[in-house]
């Protein structure tokens, strides 16, 4: 399954001495259940990280940033749910361009 954890609007965290903020960013995490997920966060990052979300519960506008790192193994069926998200995420950009009158944006038929 896929998950996503996040840092929230004013994480600092430290690696080696560095400094990071890593607000407005969010991890891609395969996991089993969302136990597993909850230990790969903790073992990559400690204590210092703010939640986890389900696919389907989770929403990228509020993380601008984008994805920072992905943990886990993916699977033959994450891989098919990632491609079938892509499809819907481009007929949904394709219908935005559409109601705006310019169709040579689109990217899907």
């Amino acid at each position: 399954m896929k998950f996503y954890g996040t840092f929230g609007q004013t994480h600092k965290h430290q690696i080696r001495g560095c400094r990071m903020i890593l607000k407005n960013f969010f991890v891609i995490i395969y996991a089993e259940d969302a136990k597993s997920a909850d230990l790969l966060m903790k073992r990559e990052f400690g204590l210092r990280w703010a939640d986890i979300y389900e696919r389907n519960k989770f929403e990228k506008k509020y993380f601008p940033k984008g994805c920072i790192r992905v943990l886990g193994v993916k699977t033959a069926l994450d891989e098919l749910e990632d491609k079938l998200e892509w499809i819907y995420e481009q007929r949904i950009y394709n219908r935005e361009i559409e109601r705006e009158g310019n169709t040579d944006n689109k990217l899907l038929p």
